[in-house]
């Protein structure tokens, strides 16, 4: 499917999906949001790429590219550890 712009579009079926649908629509927010935030000028672009298809299942890479202040190699290392909160219950 096309959008309106002409790009590419997919459709996802959340009931056969595996993982997370709602943890990774939030990844994706918090990431573009910080793009958003911190590239002044410029652009921003979300790629979707197909990595593998194997019968019904397929594996994705999801990937945001900027022209904003980027990130130390540090920053980029702590990204995707488990969140862990200093309030104890």
């Amino acid at each position: 499917m096309k959008d309106q712009s002409g790009h590419k579009a997919a459709d996802i079926d959340h009931g056969r999906s595996r993982g997370d649908p709602l943890r990774l629509g939030q990844v994706l927010i918090n990431l573009l949001g910080n793009a958003v935030k911190f590239t002044e000028r410029g652009e921003i672009c979300l790629i979707g790429e197909l990595l593998e298809r194997t019968g019904n299942k397929v594996k994705l890479r999801f990937s945001i590219k900027d022209t904003g202040i980027g990130m130390t190699k540090e920053q980029a290392n702590r990204l995707f550890q488990a969140f862990s909160s200093g309030e104890r219950n």
